[in-house]
């Protein structure tokens, strides 16, 4: 749902990384970092709307994805109800944007990437800073 890219300036970082720390790897702790932020917030917001009623979508997982340079956050698990499934992620997608004549859209996870922006860049920053701090740099 939510994605944190950092796109040209991840090939940078891990350039940096790798030439200061001799590191390429140490960006996933970048990544995660942020992802973090993105994952409270979002808990929070879920909380906010009260969407625990639509079934518990309060687990937020923060999956870190290195060849496609971004962090996914979504709800995770699923809820049974007789013969159907139905996925966390897929009731935040309905709760978001809405299903015609059932639920209307509620766009939460724009508040999500509104209030998560900052604070999750401050956290990479402040990571990236730990790995030069541990290097010695």
């Amino acid at each position: 749902m939510a994605n944190i890219t950092i796109g040209e300036d991840l090939q940078g970082l891990i350039a940096t990384l790798e030439e200061f720390v001799g590191d390429t790897g140490a960006y996933t702790r970048v990544l995660q970092a942020g992802g973090e932020i993105v994952k409270s917030i979002e808990k929070e917001e879920i909380e906010y709307q009260k969407f625990i009623d639509e079934g518990d979508i309060r687990s937020v997982s923060a999956v870190i994805k290195p060849k496609e340079q971004l962090v996914d956050i979504y709800p995770v698990g699923s809820v049974k109800r007789g013969r159907i499934t139905t996925r966390n992620a897929e009731k935040a997608a309905y709760l978001h944007y809405g299903v015609k004549g059932r639920i209307e859209a509620s766009k939460f996870m724009d508040n999500v990437k509104k209030d998560s922006e900052v604070a999750s860049q401050n956290a990479m920053q402040s990571e990236f800073n730990q790995i030069l701090r541990e290097k010695g740099l």
